[in-house]
């Protein structure tokens, strides 16, 4: 709701109150105003011209289902005659005063009251720039902020002055914004610190900007222009085609998490293939395990090697092993314990019986003939083997995870140039008196070097964790942020802690991508609605997700171009929250949360008060009970290769509530890696997506509810019983609806409502 004070309220609640709007319309540098209205009016020493023959209506919309927002505009037309302003016509005043792109207010005002007070505004932004006027009328078309603030995104783009070594390709291609959890993977138990490279949630582009760093002989890519939380060496990949990432080779790669740059050099990789055995030790889990037994005589357990595109000269091969548990300390030297080849068993590399080391790297290279290494042909089926001949003997061994490491060089190798001269150390014969010596001497010389780097790669990619809060996560105006956020919870959050909460990416996009409320004054930001969405205790996308909040996890980079108003609302419908700008000039998001969990209303809505203009149903083809949530979006693939669903067969079928029919509704969530967070989404969608909605039209033929907007909830008191919603009682304890529509005037307001509980 705006925030319009008690004593306008008030006085807005009067059945005679006088009630009408007064506009300021800005000009040139915006420190001054004219000031219009339908009649002279004076305010202390501001003048309201009684120009306006046509107020229009302020039109503001949301799409229930899209989770978008409309741009909020006014038509206002004026008296343009001679001698009506200042002894000529308004469009006079075109020649000094430029109006276009320049601010505008608009207050709703009663007799008695201040009119320009911010508890006042009804609507602001900027006056379109295509004024048109006749002899007799000029017309303004009033916009509210949306074009003014919203850019393409991200906002740093590569160019040749700022990064004079950037690759060519890269010249225009945007730094990545970087949000969220994408580390090692928190539902695989302790990781073993031998396969740290592997067990990682997803993998990130840093854009290469510099494709040659002459100090330190590395190439460096920048993965954001914000601090980011963490980066690792250990976790720095390229892309080397089929889905397949290259993992850079011990010291190759260095990172910097303030400035953001990742550093790499080298042509030698590690890659590591998605084994297979449907048991534990290909499950991604250290806290499972499988055991090898063998009693009196041998055991095995296998695991599959898929096919792997080709990405370079294989230079070995090593099975990297996790251990639970040996049942002995040590085995007889009769014993074998080894890897081999499943359709061969001679074809083997012996393992390490050792219950004092739970892990290691066995070279099995040579079970591989040149052949298949030189065409990656590595498919195939392979074993544990286990085999205890004396008699009467058991023996077992536990198995956590096996990967199979592979290391690889690239195929293309860079030669680089340096252009500059150095000082270097270099010999010099000198004469002295008919003899010769050798001396060192510092001379200018030409440097050259070679250094390997693979083909034709963009970027790079990683894996870590991306944007911390800035310092508006605790402060606002200078004060404690919860001073500043009305009623709302505590964030929870602190400037140390990554941005994994979609709300709170939302609001790091409009401060660090649009630069709004650069002075962390609320100006631009109702932060009470951020809160009450997104805080850590009881924010409303708990209920979005059915889920803590803390579990509600986020995780992108926005690594191409575009527009931030589409950005923000994809961001915004993935947590079922719609963003707009509001009627006093600040950004708000409202959450939509599931139909259960409606019991209360922003305000009521007096069926005496208003107009009943229509009751109505969404359409049928709205209706979506077959939902199917695509997410963990591959960077090297540039797809989608999670899939979620959620169906309602009661929607689908044939009784009270049933549609006749499966909809289906697909939905990129390539913002979110998570599991859990994005099968919680498709419930959601299906949840409030599976019914027809009661949609009503009425309007207020009084300005008494001119302070509601879009995204407030209402129900109704004193309804008319005889009037049913479809057959059932309108109960105003069980009956709540969002506003998604009003087009409002200095006198009342036509509103559109579309019921939200079940």
């Amino acid at each position: 709701m705006l925030s319009f004070n008690t004593t306008l309220v008030n006085k807005l609640k009067l059945r005679n109150a006088q009630t009408f709007w007064c506009l300021k319309l800005y000009y040139n540098d915006e420190s001054a105003f004219i000031g219009v209205s339908d009649t002279h009016r004076v305010d202390g020493s501001d003048i309201y011209y009684g120009l306006v023959t046509d107020w229009g209506n302020t039109n503001q919309s949301i799409d229930y289902f899209e989770f978008s927002s409309s741009i909020s505009n006014v038509t206002v037309k004026m008296v343009n005659t001679h001698n009506t302003f200042q002894g000529g016509r308004f469009s006079d005043q075109l020649s000094s005063k430029n109006f276009g792109n320049r601010k505008w207010e608009l207050f709703q005002c009663v007799h008695g009251l201040t009119y320009d007070t911010s508890a006042n505004l009804i609507g602001t932004g900027m006056i379109a720039g295509d004024i048109g006027y006749n002899r007799n009328e000029i017309m303004l078309t009033l916009l509210d902020f949306t074009t003014y603030y919203h850019k393409e995104l991200p906002k740093t783009v590569i160019d040749s002055s700022t990064y004079p070594n950037a690759p060519e390709k890269n010249l225009g291609k945007p730094i990545p914004m970087t949000y969220g959890y994408f580390h090692e993977r928190t539902g695989a138990g302790t990781i073993d610190s031998y396969m740290t490279g592997v067990y990682t949630e997803a993998k990130f582009p840093a854009v290469i900007t510099n494709k040659w760093n002459d100090s330190t002989d590395y190439m460096v890519s920048t993965p954001d222009t914000e601090d980011m939380h963490t980066l690792d060496a250990d976790n720095v990949y390229y892309h080397g085609g089929g889905g397949e990432f290259g993992t850079f080779y011990g010291s190759n790669a260095a990172v910097s998490t303030s400035d953001p740059s990742i550093s790499t050099k080298g042509a030698v990789f590690y890659h590591y293939p998605i084994l297979y055995n449907g048991g534990n030790i290909t499950d991604k889990s250290f806290s499972t395990s499988e055991t090898l037994t063998a009693n009196n005589s041998s055991g095995t357990v296998s695991f599959d090697i898929p096919k792997i595109p080709n990405l370079g000269e294989i230079t070995y091969i090593r099975a990297v092993i996790s251990y639970a548990s040996f049942s002995d300390a040590t085995i007889a030297a009769e014993d074998v314990f080894r890897v081999q080849n499943a359709a061969s068993p001679s074809t083997n590399a012996s393992l390490t019986w050792n219950a004092g080391s739970l892990h290691e790297r066995v070279d099995v290279s040579s079970m591989f003939s040149t052949t298949q290494k030189d065409s990656w042909d590595l498919e195939g089926t392979y074993q544990f083997y286990l085999l205890t001949s004396i008699s009467g003997n058991s023996r077992n061994c536990a198995i956590k995870q096996i990967e199979m490491e592979i290391q690889f060089s690239a195929n293309q190798t860079y030669l680089q140039e340096y252009d500059d001269m150095r000082l270097a150390s270099v010999p010099k014969i000198l004469w002295e008196k008919g003899k010769s010596k050798q001396v060192t001497v510092m001379k200018k010389v030409q440097a050259f070097h070679q250094q390997a780097q693979p083909a034709n790669i963009d970027y790079v990619y990683f894996s870590g964790i991306g944007r911390k809060y800035g310092a508006w996560i605790d402060t606002i105006d200078g004060n404690n942020r919860t001073d500043e956020n009305g009623t709302a919870a505590d964030p929870g959050y602190a400037t140390t802690d990554y941005i994994t909460n979609p709300v709170y990416i939302i609001e790091d996009i409009l401060r660090a991508g649009l630069g709004l409320d650069s002075n962390t004054d609320g100006s631009d930001i109702d932060i009470s609605t951020f809160d009450t969405s997104g805080n850590s205790t009881d924010g409303l996308i708990t209920d979005v997700f059915d889920d803590s909040v803390g579990d509600v996890k986020f995780a992108f980079s926005h690594n191409r171009f575009l527009g931030s108003k589409e950005l923000i609302e994809k961001l915004g419908g993935l947590c079922g929250s719609y963003v707009f700008l509001s009627g006093d000039g600040k950004f708000k998001i409202k959450t939509l949360r599931k139909p259960a969990d409606y019991s209360s209303a922003d305000a009521q809505v007096d069926y005496n008060d208003i107009t009943l203009d229509s009751i109505n149903l969404t359409s049928a083809n709205a209706v979506r009970n077959d939902v199917t949530v695509h997410y963990k979006f591959n960077y090297g693939m540039t797809e989608n290769v999670g899939i979620k669903t959620a169906t309602d067969s009661t929607s689908q079928g044939t009784t009270v509530n049933g549609i006749n029919q499966t909809l289906e509704y697909e939905h990129d969530a390539g913002l979110i890696q998570d599991d859990t967070t994005a099968q919680n989404l498709a419930t959601y969608y299906k949840d409030t997506m599976k019914d027809r909605k009661v949609v009503i039209m009425f309007d207020a033929p009084s300005a008494k509810y001119n302070h509601l907007e879009v995204g407030d909830i209402i129900n109704f008191s004193n309804w008319d019983s005889s009037i049913k919603l479809y057959g059932t009682a309108m109960d105003s304890s069980n009956h709540f609806f969002i506003i998604t529509q009003t087009s409002k005037r200095p006198n009342g307001c036509e509103f559109f409502c579309t019921e939200v509980s079940d």
